[in-house]
């Protein structure tokens, strides 16, 4: 998962941990639209190589873009097929 990270831009490595979760999601048959994040911004950025300032504003132009909606750890995607071209896009 980190070789393909390190290929992304901010934006598709946020999309490509999204999707993710919302596969896990998806196999514990709870809702794959609603999500809760299991780490803080801060161990989000480290995990993708990011700064917590890049992570909270590609939080913030995904939902502006309506995209997904933020609330403190909860996410809501609003449109999986949104970000699954950011994912695949952002090479």
């Amino acid at each position: 998962m980190m070789m393909t990270l390190s290929k992304k831009n901010a934006e598709g490595r946020v999309a490509t941990l999204l999707l993710s979760l919302s596969r896990r999601y998806g196999r514990r048959h709870l809702s794959p639209n609603s999500l809760r994040l299991p780490m803080s911004r801060m161990d989000i950025g480290n995990f993708l190589g990011l700064t917590i300032e890049t992570v909270n504003r590609t939080f913030s132009r995904l939902q502006k873009e309506g995209i997904i909606k933020v609330d403190g750890r909860e996410i809501h995607i609003n449109k999986q097929d949104a970000l699954n071209a950011i994912c695949h896009a952002a090479r």
